[in-house]
């Protein structure tokens, strides 16, 4: 019987080529960066779409759009970034004409961290 793909060896792997361990940094880790919270009240769908384009089109290299959160609820929406600075972050959202009424420094926890931006390559300023 040939190597078990992962670590249920009663069932074969789903994937087309053998499992391979990528570094634990890759693929779980933490990412240091800012979350920008707006109050938006009756916020759409079609509104939060057009926001996530304009502040895309902003991202640099010492600045990246990871995502949206919208608490609708509470009628908030966190925009999340990786990023140098907070001043990168307000100026992103400036130059994407989204409002910024508060920005805190954030880690993101996941399993998607976006390659070079793990293990705080891009972290917060020291002064934040």
């Amino acid at each position: 019987m040939g190597r078990p793909f992962g670590p249920n060896q009663r069932k074969p792997s789903i994937r087309a080529e053998p499992w391979r361990r990528r570094p634990l940094a890759r693929t779980v880790g933490a990412m240091h960066g800012y979350l920008v919270e707006r109050y938006w009240p009756d916020v759409s769908d079609d509104d939060v779409r057009e926001a996530c384009q304009r502040v895309t089109a902003t991202d640099g290299p010492t600045t990246t759009f990871l995502g949206v959160v919208v608490v609708p609820g509470d009628e908030i929406v966190f925009f999340q970034f990786a990023a140098v600075s907070g001043a990168e972050v307000i100026a992103a959202c400036a130059c994407a004409g989204v409002r910024c009424d508060r920005l805190v420094a954030a880690d993101y926890w996941g399993p998607s961290v976006p390659l070079g931006h793990e293990d705080g390559e891009l972290g917060p300023a020291a002064d934040t």
